[in-house]
């Protein structure tokens, strides 16, 4: 998985700042909660900071909405 490989590098002092991971909850599925609680475990257990933005679209949101908004959430976090 390519968050290991990079906290590995992290904590080698081989990355050119800090490390963080982003995800953006689009808010489509039922589980999308829990996706995004997962993901929260996953960074805290290799001790890497997280964001996680939930967005606010309409159901059945097109991909290319999804995806604008995603790059927006994304952009907005970085």
């Amino acid at each position: 998985m390519l968050a290991l490989l990079l906290a590995r590098l992290a904590a080698e002092h081989r990355l050119p700042g800090p490390l963080h991971l982003a995800h953006v909850d689009h808010a489509q599925r039922p589980d999308s909660r829990q996706n995004a609680e997962h993901v929260v475990a996953f960074a805290e257990r290799i001790d890497v900071p997280v964001h996680v933005r939930r967005l606010e679209l309409p159901p059945g949101a097109s991909e290319e909405q999804l995806r604008t908004a995603r790059y927006d959430a994304l952009a907005a976090m970085a």
